[in-house]
């Protein structure tokens, strides 16, 4: 066995871990409600004590797989890790114990924490260092009539997946119980187990590569948040680009005092320019089509006010009440009405003229001029204007007989000849 041993809890906040930690150093020296600093942000408590002639130090890491605030999206997190668990670079980690409460079913939850201590230490870190240890033993042996590990082989799903990955690495725990022989039994494990030591180079790796892939996710949102721009309306889109716009200069900041490889730094900044560019874009082009707005509407008002030109080219003018003056149509009415009243005698001078009652008279014919005496006509024969006004016809003469009989004898002589 070694004669030192590193221990880093970690898991969900009431699966056990501060109990586990005062079990293991078989003193109450870990807070249940976890550690806070002034600000409020959750820090990783550590304490020591020489436990079968070995050094054994324990790290309670509080927010270390939490689902919540102080979880994986907690900034704080890191920094904590760095300043107490690796406040001496030289300081390595034995084994990295994930904290499951037994009688739990291995909810959506539990795997979450999971993957969020998977990506502060590396996705292998189960593989290489991981122990896992559930609580509340004293509830398996009331239920279950076999033993701890055959219970653990028997299981299915995200749970078997866990403790395959591990290597069967997995120790149930009751905290009540006054003996130390878990605790032993414990350490023998993570003995025999050979594990490999996490360092803090190890840490500042998994850190690049985390920040590398945190960077890559805010490019990628920030591309699909460039979409949902462009749809938005003038005030939306004004409003949706200046947020974006910051996000995007607290990120380029973020990335200039990362430790990122120059390459691949190079490459993230261009990506990141290119989005602030099409940003300026989307915000010019708003206020472009705001411009044009305003001046369409501009134009509009004026053209109420200016009345365009009527037929007859009488322009309207503003009312003094401030409303458009219309040009009165009774003016033109007047104007035609005056016309028809005014009409100048026709060429025959038998055209009416006003009467006193205001309407308009039509000069009577008298009997002497009756109608206008037609024409004769050539043939002589059109009728002439009686003294009733209807137009007689005149009665075919005797001379008009004769003139028939006149010419059936001449047919008949052509046709004797």
């Amino acid at each position: 066995m070694p004669d030192t041993y590193n221990l880093l809890l970690v898991g969900r906040t009431g699966n056990g871990k501060s109990s586990t930690g005062n079990k293991i150093l078989d003193t109450p020296v870990f807070s249940i409600h976890g550690a806070h600093d002034n600000t409020g942000n959750k820090v990783i408590q550590k304490h020591n004590k020489e436990i079968f002639g070995k050094h054994i130090q324990v790290f309670d890491g509080t927010g270390i797989g939490d689902n919540g605030e102080g979880g994986i999206g907690d900034p704080s997190l890191i920094p904590s890790i760095e300043q107490r668990v690796f406040t001496d670079q030289h300081i390595r980690l034995t084994a990295i114990i994930l904290v499951l409460k037994f009688g739990v079913r291995f909810t959506r939850q539990e795997k979450e924490s999971v993957e969020h201590v998977k990506f502060l230490f590396g996705d292998d870190v189960f593989r290489t260092c991981g122990v896992i240890v559930m609580t509340y033993g004293d509830n398996f042996k009331k239920e279950q009539g076999e033993t701890f590990e055959t219970w653990c082989e028997s299981q299915s799903g995200d749970f078997k997946q866990l403790f395959e990955e591990c290597g069967g690495r997995c120790r149930l725990f009751n905290n009540r119980e006054k003996n130390t022989d878990q605790v032993e039994e414990l350490l023998r494990l993570i003995s025999d187990s050979d594990l490999q030591v996490y360092t803090h180079e190890d840490f500042n790796t998994i850190r690049q590569e985390r920040l590398l892939k945190a960077f890559e996710r805010t490019i990628h949102r920030g591309r699909e948040t460039l979409k949902e721009v462009k749809k938005l309306h003038t005030n939306e889109r004004k409003e949706a680009a200046k947020k974006f716009m910051e996000e995007l200069t607290l990120t380029k900041g973020h990335l200039e005092r990362s430790n990122i490889p120059e390459t691949q730094k190079t490459a993230l900044f261009n990506d990141i320019n290119y989005l602030m560019k099409k940003t300026k874009r989307e915000t010019h082009r708003h206020k472009k089509l705001h411009k044009f707005i305003w001046k369409r509407n501009r134009d509009r008002n004026r053209g109420r006010k200016q009345r365009t030109e009527t037929e007859d080219g009488i322009r309207g003018t503003e009312a003094e009440d401030g409303t458009r003056g219309r040009n009165q149509r009774n003016r033109k009415k007047r104007t035609e009405s005056e016309r028809r009243k005014q009409r100048t005698e026709p060429e025959d001078g038998n055209r009416g003229t006003e009467t006193e009652d205001g309407t308009r008279g039509r000069k009577q014919r008298t009997e002497s001029e009756g109608r206008k005496q037609r024409t004769e006509p050539e043939d002589g024969n059109r009728g002439t204007e009686t003294e009733d006004g209807t137009r007689g016809r005149k009665q075919r003469t005797e001379s008009d007989e004769g003139e028939e009989k006149k010419r059936t004898r001449e047919s008949r002589k052509r046709r004797k000849y």
